[in-house]
């Protein structure tokens, strides 16, 4: 039996047809916040504090700023 006549048998059930029917909700639910404009800012606030702590690690190496700002070790 082919991968084409399962995935054809498979979708003619009802009660695959629902978990389809589910799953493309869901897909539309996560499109629908991707798209929503507060949870993009609170995304772009997280990258930047990413990229804020990753530019201090890279300037001050693996060690914490403590050692270099306090000279403590």
């Amino acid at each position: 039996m082919s991968i084409a006549r399962v995935e054809t048998f498979l979708r003619s059930q009802p009660f695959m047809r629902e978990i389809w029917l589910a799953e493309d909700e869901a897909l539309q639910q996560i499109f629908n916040k991707v798209n929503d404009s507060e949870f993009n800012q609170s995304i772009e606030a997280m990258a930047g504090r990413f990229f804020k702590s990753f530019k201090k690690r890279r300037l001050y190496g693996n060690r914490p700023w403590s050692e270099w700002v306090l000279g403590i070790r």
